[in-house]
């Protein structure tokens, strides 16, 4: 295993990763357009006709839910040089480093609670990483192979009653970063391809009443995808490609949680131990899971549903 860079060395382009690697989120988690079709209302003839793009506002949900439970997604999708590592486990673990870059608030300003502190999180993810092997590095015996770098926070949906919400263009970015973070790139680029065909459909059903029927949880997807979440998102590098200055992305995690009723520092905790299994592991859909805060502060979770292609 290669030795590990001392830190002085690394310790510049470190930095300079973490915070460019929140500038590369946002582009990677938008999409080059989208345009949402109202919902199927009951008789074709009471369709309105799309004048413009404010009824995509109407899909958007009260972001106040009085119900506590938790819709939680996690998807991981790798790169090609992810695809060549060998597979780890307890058996054959593979040692990292972590780093966190923080907490990011994105889309609409919703006044929220404090955020959980780094070293609230981090203990979190080593926990979760160690199901499936991954192991903190420890110097001399065990160096780093893979630099984890970790960020969390809020993405929420723009609200026009308070002046925050923008233009069409940027109402769109805003859903379909969402999209990526719930359901990664593919869902994310299915969605656009038929929010595109929305723009102008004049024939029934609408587009995205056939996409909720597509797959058997686009429709769950979707609708978490327009509301309000805490997400997570853990990205993996190659640890000598960073100390060269040629950061080397190998896989990322996305795990969210609807906000709706929820404390982030229930949500937060819930969604990263229960991703644990996921961690490093490919997927080709996203998974939901369900979960619920008891009166003791412990989290009860249900069976994951892994989002099938409806066959």
């Amino acid at each position: 295993m290669p030795q590990a860079p001392k830190p002085p060395a690394i310790a510049s382009r470190l930095a300079r990763l973490k915070l460019f690697l929140f500038c590369l989120l946002a582009p990677l988690m938008g999409a080059d357009s989208l345009v949402v079709a109202p919902d199927s209302p009951a008789k074709p003839k009471e369709v309105p006709a799309p004048s413009n793009g404010n009824w995509l506002h109407s899909l958007l949900p009260n972001p106040f839910d009085p119900n506590p439970d938790m819709e939680m997604t996690v998807i991981t999708e790798m790169t090609d040089e992810g695809r060549k590592l060998s597979a780890v486990s307890p058996k054959h673990p593979v040692y990292y480093t972590a780093e966190s870059s923080g907490d990011h608030e994105m889309g609409g300003i919703v006044a929220r609670e404090q955020t959980l502190p780094p070293e609230d999180v981090g203990p979190l993810l080593i926990r979760s990483l160690a199901v499936n092997g991954y192991k903190p590095a420890k110097l001399p015996e065990h160096p780093p192979s893979l630099l984890i770098i970790y960020l969390w926070g809020t993405h929420n949906h723009f609200d026009e009653t308070d002046g925050a919400a923008g233009s069409f263009d940027q109402v769109r970015r805003n859903v379909l970063d969402r999209a990526l973070l719930v359901g990664g790139k593919k869902f994310s680029d299915e969605l656009a391809e038929v929010i595109q065909e929305s723009q102008d459909w004049k024939s029934w059903p609408p587009p995205v009443a056939l996409f909720k029927l597509r797959k058997a949880n686009n429709e769950r997807l979707l609708n978490q995808a327009l509301g309000d979440v805490f997400y997570v998102v853990a990205s993996a590098f190659e640890y000598q490609s960073v100390a060269k200055g040629k950061p080397l992305l190998l896989w990322r995690t996305r795990m969210t949680v609807s906000s709706q009723g929820v404390w982030m520092k229930k949500a937060v905790p819930a969604v990263v131990i229960n991703a644990s299994q996921y961690f490093g592991r490919e997927m080709t859909d996203s998974v939901i899971m369900h979960g619920s805060a008891t009166h003791e502060g412990k989290v009860e979770i249900g069976a994951p549903t892994v989002v099938g292609d409806g066959k």
